[in-house]
């Protein structure tokens, strides 16, 4: 299950002893793993499927209590990409019986959580609503097992940018204000190299030499969910890349949680590479382009990417650039017209921000 950070203490309880009662009472194993992130991560094992969805109740009752919520209320499992199917079925056929059967909200989101195969199903409604679907959903799931490789989501990996169903920024619903963010440290650019000419065309153009030093570290306040943040380290790619701003702080009680958020702003040249991919009735096409020019694209927040999505309809996702490369690959999925749509405002997106033609 996925929590914001915020309703963690509240379901770990005063010396640990809400956790401890759930672990008596259904003989489970539980871990919630520290997070630098706005989200936590809840694991549990159990010996049977009713223990595992009562379970799921409590903290449902802990989340409503915390944030002070009547009777509706709203869970995130954590499903392997490859089960997605059997909770929605053939056309949508199963997840339309799960919510007339149990009246239940249920939402299944198309996109991965950062860096990871799981996708974010989410049940909304009363306890007793919550705790039925999710007895049903783990009884499917447990008939049909992950298939494929495995990278359960570490929300150390937190990114704004991807709408994958989590606890972003514009997620009021949980009372979570991100505030301003400090940055993290800017990455080590590569030595300055001339840039190759694009599918499109174009010129060369030679690597920013290094970026600027970032500000110190910001405070965030849980009770009054109110940030102050660190000024954000300078982005350039190039011979060297400036150190960025320590990230803004948690403060609850007597502890601290820090997390950072990249708002490196990039500035450099364009190359579009395609590779298309038939599955099934979807089109995907992966677009390779230099690292520095990520931030054209992303925006500050994520805005740009997240209109682009919007706009085309179609699922794109930037994948982190893989050590001693300087390129990273952008994968579009969706019907052909949603691809060349987003394949457009991607070109022109990197054609009005980056301040390079292509």
């Amino acid at each position: 299950m996925l929590i914001p950070v915020n309703t963690a203490g509240a379901i770990i309880g005063k010396g640990g002893s809400n956790i401890r009662d759930m672990r008596q009472e259904f003989n489970a194993n539980i871990q919630i793993p520290d997070s630098q992130g706005v989200e936590r991560v809840i694991s549990a094992t159990t010996k049977t499927v009713s223990d595992a969805a009562k379970l799921v109740g409590r903290i449902v009752e802990i989340l409503n209590e915390r944030l002070r919520f009547e009777t509706v209320g709203s869970v995130r499992l954590l499903v392997h990409k490859s089960q997605a199917g059997t909770i929605i079925g053939l056309k949508g056929s199963r997840i339309k019986e799960l919510r007339e059967k149990t009246g239940a909200n249920i939402k299944v989101n198309q996109e991965c959580c950062p860096e990871s195969t799981d996708r974010i199903c989410q049940i909304r409604g009363n306890v007793d609503v919550v705790v039925k679907c999710a007895h049903d959903i783990i009884e499917m799931l447990r008939t049909a097992p992950p298939k494929g490789p495995t990278f359960p989501y570490d929300p150390n990996f937190w990114d704004d940018s991807y709408e994958y169903g989590g606890y972003n920024s514009f997620d009021k619903e949980f009372g979570i204000d991100h505030g301003a963010r400090g940055g993290r440290m800017g990455r080590g650019g590569s030595r300055g190299r001339g840039g190759r000419a694009g599918r499109y065309g174009g010129d060369d153009y030679s690597g920013r030499m290094h970026g600027s030093r970032g500000g110190m570290q910001g405070n965030y306040d849980r009770q009054s969910n109110r940030s102050t943040g660190g000024g954000g380290g300078g982005g350039n790619y190039g011979m060297q890349a400036g150190r960025g701003g320590y990230g803004g702080g948690y403060v609850e009680e007597n502890y601290t949680e820090e997390y950072d958020e990249n708002l490196n702003e990039y500035n450099q040249q364009a190359q579009y590479v395609e590779n298309p991919v038939e599955v099934g009735d979807e089109h995907t096409t992966q677009v390779t382009i230099p690292t520095s020019l990520a931030g054209s694209i992303i925006g500050k927040g994520g805005n740009r990417i997240r209109q682009i999505r919007q706009d085309s309809g179609a699922i794109i996702k930037i994948d982190e650039p893989v050590p001693g490369s300087e390129d990273r690959v952008i994968t579009i999925t969706g019907t052909q017209e949603q691809t060349q749509n987003a394949q457009y405002l991607l070109q022109k997106s990197v054609k009005l921000y980056s301040g390079e033609r292509f």
